[in-house]
């Protein structure tokens, strides 16, 4: 059970949680916890140096990051726990 106290100062000064890269459908974030880089599936370009894949690759991008585009992946979404009624509204 959450601390009562904890959520009323949360509250209190108005914490939000974004949809972030980090909690975005199209975030694919490396295995180890520790990496704040990932790919972003949706996003792609033509990469000047190497070659590229059909279609592209998927850009860069960090757990913090986030763009117009985030929609929150439900799975990443249910990690949050009790601290879910801070997430912003996405359009996912």
């Amino acid at each position: 059970m959450p601390d009562e106290n904890k959520y009323t100062v949360l509250r209190k000064i108005g914490y939000a949680i974004p949809v972030t890269c980090g909690l975005c459908r199209s975030g694919d974030f490396y295995k180890s916890d520790k990496s704040q880089w990932g790919t972003c599936m949706k996003h792609r370009y033509e990469h000047l140096k190497h070659d590229n894949p059909t279609g592209g690759r998927g850009i860069s991008i960090v757990k913090g990051g986030t763009c117009p585009d985030a929609m929150a992946d439900q799975s990443k979404v249910d990690e949050l726990h009790a601290h879910v009624e801070f997430l912003e509204a996405s359009g996912g």
